[in-house]
C-alpha cells in the first residue's frame, strides 16, 4: 500500500540497477513535506530493507539507501490514564466480551497483533508465550499475575458458551475471536476499543452530574464536580488513547510499581534493544529513581469504587 500510494509514483518509474541515492533523497524529503516526518522516515526504513535483501540477492552492487540522511522526526508527548481512568475503562469494558483483550494489554503490553493473533496453546499454567511477533525479541515468554489468569479463565468460560450455542464455530483456537470464531479484524478491534473509551467517557459524566444533584453538596464538592465535568468534555481528564498507548501505560506500571530496569522493561515488551526503551521512556524511570509478574491491580485504585 505504501509502495503504491507514496513510491511508485515518485520512482516506479526507475529501473533498480539505475536507483541512485539522490533519487531516494529526494523522494524521503518530498514525503517529509507532504505526508508527514514520521511517515516519511517510516517508508525510508523500509525501502532500506527492502534494497538490503536485493543486496543480498546480488541484484544490485551496493545499497542506495545507505547515503540517504535518515529524517528527524520530532518526538511526540506519551499520554497515558491516570489509575482512576483506567479503572473506569475498564469498570465500563467488564460487561463487554473482549474485556479480557484490554485487561491483557493493560496487564502485559501485548501488542496489537500479538493480542488478536494469541492462541490457547501458548497459554500454560501462569505463562504466556509471544509467538506471532514479526522481530525476534518479540517472541518472548511472559508472566501472567493471578488477576490476570482469572480474567482470562472467565474469558474461557465466556467463549465456550458462544460456542455452544451454535452449531458451526469457525475458530481454530484463537483466543479473541468474532462471535462466530472466526479472527478479529483489526479495524473491528479498533472500533470497539474507541466505542468503550466513548462509552466510558459518557457515563463518567452521567454519573457526575447525578452527583450535583444531590442538594447537601457543598460548594467545594460542587466545584469539583463541575470541573471535573468540564475537563471530561475538553478531555484533560480520561483523554482518548491508542490502542497502542496501552503498551506505554503498561510501561509505566513496570518502572513505577515494579522498579523495573531499562533491560527488563525492554525484554518484556518485546523491544529489540533497551537503548529503544531508555530513548522512549527515559523521563520515567528519572521520575521513578525484580518482580517477574506486575498486576494492574497493583497500579489500580479499588475496582470497586471507581467514582
Amino acid at each position: 500500500e505504501q509502495a503504491d500510494r507514496h513510491i511508485n509514483p515518485k520512482i516506479g518509474g526507475v529501473k533498480l540497477s539505475k536507483l541512485e541515492p539522490m533519487h531516494l533523497q529526494n523522494l524521503c524529503s518530498d514525503l517529509a513535506d507532504t505526508i508527514g516526518k514520521r511517515t516519511a522516515e517510516m517508508i525510508r526504513v523500509q525501502l532500506h530493507g527492502a534494497l538490503k535483501q536485493a543486496g543480498r540477492w546480488q541484484l544490485i552492487p551496493r545499497n542506495p539507501a545507505e547515503a540517504v540522511t535518515p529524517i528527524k522526526v520530532p518526538k511526540q508527548p506519551i499520554t497515558i490514564w491516570t489509575p482512576t481512568e483506567a479503572a473506569r475503562f475498564l469498570d465500563t469494558a467488564r460487561a463487554h466480551r473482549l474485556y479480557a483483550a484490554f485487561y491483557l494489554a493493560m496487564s502485559t503490553g501485548l501488542r496489537r497483533g500479538e493480542l488478536l493473533g494469541l492462541r490457547w496453546v501458548d497459554i500454560s499454567k501462569d505463562r504466556l508465550k509471544v509467538t506471532t511477533s514479526k522481530t525476534r525479541k518479540g517472541h518472548r515468554t511472559l508472566k501472567l499475575s493471578k488477576d490476570v489468569l482469572a480474567v482470562l479463565t472467565e474469558h474461557h468460560s465466556r467463549q465456550e458458551a458462544e460456542k455452544a450455542k451454535l452449531s458451526t464455530w469457525h475458530g481454530d483456537g484463537l483466543v479473541f475471536t468474532s462471535t462466530t470464531g472466526t479472527p478479529i479484524g483489526p479495524r473491528n478491534f479498533e472500533r470497539t476499543w474507541k466505542d468503550l473509551q466513548a462509552e466510558t467517557r459518557s457515563k463518567w459524566l452521567e454519573d457526575t452530574r447525578k452527583l450535583l444533584e444531590v442538594t447537601t453538596l457543598t460548594p467545594e464538592h460542587k466545584e469539583t464536580l463541575e470541573e471535573t465535568i468540564k475537563a471530561l468534555e475538553a478531555g484533560r481528564l480520561f483523554p482518548t488513547l491508542r490502542l497502542h498507548d496501552l503498551r506505554h501505560l503498561h510501561a509505566s506500571m513496570l518502572i513505577s510499581k515494579a522498579k523495573q530496569s531499562p533491560v527488563e522493561v525492554a525484554e518484556r515488551l518485546g523491544h529489540t534493544n533497551p537503548s529503544f526503551t531508555m530513548d522512549v521512556y527515559g523521563h520515567m524511570f528519572a521520575e521513578h529513581n525484580e518482580e517477574d509478574e506486575v498486576s494492574i491491580l497493583d497500579f489500580l485504585p479499588s475496582m470497586g469504587g471507581t467514582n
